[in-house]
């Protein structure tokens, strides 16, 4: 007996040196939150740690299926069960992480049992929580979100914020289509749909209804002109080679032309910024498209485009060729397109310079003739032409006696005004000498008593008196 007792004693004493492998795998469950609104995700995070050197992990997790929905973080689910597996690499702890979606309200039990290995022995860990899925308050936004009218601009821009918009039609638009949407789930919208509209001022109360009964009243004036009404904007609308244009009143912040300024002006009882020149040729209007943009000098009148080109960072505006006769020798005067403008330019007769025109520009201060390249481009200065095109035109009718007496030299022309009364004198020196030639032969004693004289015979009773006698 006391052999015994003396050998359990002595194995009690020995317990503590013996090396006797010792288990504690353990796992727990934690919550993104654990209170969860309908529709809003939740995130389970199952961790497990064991004293193993682990090299798997598997395991599963269980949940409502009525209540959450799986979205991501497990192998694989089979309706209500979410398969967990993980390859590690010697390490004692891992964990899981897998997102729901509410989709119900209730409560969700979550529980997970998780396996683990080193390849020889196994440990077991498992833990459970409960998720509370709970509907949202009744949402109390009684914003909307749009507000607008089927073809109608409305001001201000819209903007959740703002209840007071207002809106300009004209007298031939008898009724408009109101729309809007509400900015929360469940709201109710009324005052939209198609409304009449009575001939001058108009006004809709567009009310939005939240789910928790607040409410907020948006309010859209609405203008129908009347008879003859305009608003500036259709004042300020042309229409340019079938385009709809609309005319810029305010010009501050675009760009000036080289000799030109800004100032202002009224159209259509509108005023209007426009540039004009030192001159006062040109009134030029900034025109857009129907959408505001693209602003480009026009002209005033029917509002044509300006054809332009740039020389030497210098704005030019190319004008038709001058309404002339005296075209220099070597040019003609023919069409040219640019900017789809036809205009009336210079060009030579040699058929090897076709592409080329010879140009009249307005820089704002002066006009310049410039030669341009229609293939290229390329323009430059060419003021020989002035010189050519102010030169005094040869006449090409067949000279005259006249013409070439008045192009002769004064002392010449003076010569020959003399040479008719020289030749006068001359005829008369003639006439004299041949008279007394005729006396000499006679005498001065006597006369021929036989005289005839415009076919008469007349008998001179004179006779011949000597003087000596």
């Amino acid at each position: 007996m006391k052999k015994i007792l003396f050998i359990a004693i002595a194995i009690i004493l020995a317990i503590p040196f013996i090396n006797v492998p010792a288990f504690a795998d353990s796992a727990s469950i934690s919550l993104s939150k654990s209170n969860v609104l309908i529709n809003n995700q939740v995130t389970v995070t199952v961790n497990y740690s064991s004293n193993l050197s682990l090299y798997t992990t598997a395991g599963t997790l269980t949940f409502n299926s009525s209540v959450l929905k799986y979205v991501s973080g497990g192998s694989s689910v089979s309706g209500s069960t979410v398969s967990l597996y993980k390859d590690l690499n010697g390490e004692q702890r891992t964990s899981f992480s897998i997102v729901f979606t509410a989709i119900a309200e209730g409560s969700s039990s979550i529980s997970a049992r998780i396996d683990g290995s080193d390849g020889n022995t196994k440990g077991s860990a498992s833990s459970s929580t409960v998720v509370k899925v709970s509907k949202p308050a009744p949402s109390s936004n009684a914003n909307l979100s749009s507000l607008k009218i089927d073809g109608v601009d409305i001001s201000p821009a819209f903007s959740q914020d703002n209840t007071t918009y207002s809106a300009s039609v004209a007298n031939s638009v008898e009724s408009v289509s109101i729309k809007a949407t509400a900015a929360g789930s469940g709201s109710t919208v009324t005052g939209i749909g198609d409304k009449s509209l009575n001939e001058g001022d108009n006004s809709f109360a567009i009310t939005v209804t939240a789910p928790s009964g607040a409410k907020k009243t948006y309010t859209l004036n609405i203008r129908r002109r009347l008879e003859g009404e305009f608003t500036v904007e259709e004042l300020l609308t042309v229409t340019v080679n079938a385009e709809q244009k609309k005319i810029c009143s305010d010009i501050s912040a675009l760009p000036v032309i080289n000799g030109f300024t800004q100032t202002s002006t009224t159209y259509k009882d509108v005023q209007v910024g426009v540039l004009k020149d030192s001159e006062e040729k040109y009134t030029l209007y900034y025109l857009t498209d129907e959408n505001g943009e693209n602003p480009k000098l026009y002209t005033d009148g029917h509002f044509e485009l300006i054809p332009m080109l740039t020389f030497a960072e210098k704005s030019l505006i190319v004008e038709h060729a001058e309404n002339t006769t005296t075209v220099p020798a070597d040019y003609k005067i023919t069409d040219f397109e640019l900017n789809g403008k036809k205009l009336k330019a210079f060009a030579f007769k040699d058929d090897s310079m076709k592409d080329f025109y010879i140009i009249c520009c307005f820089d704002g201060e002066s006009r310049e003739y410039y030669l341009y390249d229609s293939l290229t481009g390329v323009i430059a200065r060419y003021p020989i032409f002035a010189s050519l095109l102010n030169a005094k035109p040869v006449s090409k009718e067949t000279p005259t006696l006249i013409n070439q007496f008045k192009s002769l030299p004064l002392v010449f022309k003076a010569i020959m005004a003399s040479c008719p009364l020289l030749l006068l004198a001359v005829i008369i020196l003639a006439v004299l000498i041949i008279v007394s030639r005729k006396r000499g032969r006679r005498g001065y004693g006597g006369y021929d008593s036989d005289f005839n004289l415009n076919g008469y015979n007349l008998d001179l009773s004179a006779k011949y008196i000597d003087s000596d006698k």
